[in-house]
Parts: structure tokens; C-alpha cells; sequence
């Protein structure tokens, strides 16, 4: 993925270059025949059609990557939501004596464990 967005932004540094000169074509054009002017045109247009064409390629990629990750962080929230509820339930089962004080850090490093996880995840 990131090798597809350092080559969209190539891409548009190209196209940006392309229509810079395309400007200039239609600057200089009274400075050259009409057969000249028209060749060089129609090449850089050319030129333009293809990067555009590479660029709406890459875009779909890139839209599809984004939507990929988007679904995957709405899992991992919904995951970690279930994991700070079920801390909260060993919490108050904790505090009404139901786990002596070693089972329940165990069960507490366990979700402390899994949420490190997802965090780590999400920041990737």
C-alpha cells in the first residue's frame, strides 16, 4: 500500500508537469506551424492520458486498502470495547471476593494482553 501511494503522488507530480507544459505549448503556439504545434500537443495530451489512466488504476488500490483498514479498525474498537467490559466485570467480581488476588491478576494481565495487541494494531 504504501508503494502504491508514493507512486499516485509520482504520478500527480508527473501530471502536474505535464499540464505546466501543456501551458506552454498553447503559449508558444503562434511562435510554431500549426503541424508543429498540434505533434507536440497530441504527444504530451498522450502522455497525460496515460498517467491518468495509471493514476484512476491506483486509485481503486488505494480506495480499496482504505476501506479494508476502516473495517478493520471498527473491529478492533468493537474488540476492545469487549475488553474493557469484560475488565469491568472482573473488576466488581474481584471486589466481591469471587477471584482470590492471584487468579485475578492473571485474568487481568490476560486482557491487559489482548488490549496491548489491538492497540498495537491500530497504530499500525
Amino acid at each position: 500500500m504504501p508503494k502504491d501511494l508514493k507512486k499516485l503522488e509520482d504520478l500527480e507530480e508527473n501530471r502536474q508537469d505535464l499540464l505546466k507544459k501543456l501551458k506552454m505549448i498553447e503559449e508558444k503556439k503562434s511562435t510554431v506551424t500549426r503541424e508543429v504545434y498540434e505533434k507536440v500537443k497530441k504527444d504530451y495530451e498522450g502522455r497525460l492520458e496515460k498517467i491518468v489512466t495509471e493514476m484512476k488504476k491506483l486509485e481503486d488500490a488505494v480506495r480499496a486498502e482504505i476501506d479494508r483498514l476502516l473495517e478493520e479498525k471498527e473491529k478492533i474498537e468493537v474488540d476492545l470495547k469487549g475488553l474493557k467490559m469484560q475488565d469491568e466485570e472482573l473488576e466488581l467480581r474481584y471486589s466481591l471476593g469471587e477471584y482470590e488476588d492471584e487468579e485475578f491478576k492473571k485474568k487481568k494481565g490476560e486482557i491487559k494482553k489482548a488490549v496491548s495487541g489491538h492497540k498495537d494494531n491500530l497504530e499500525k
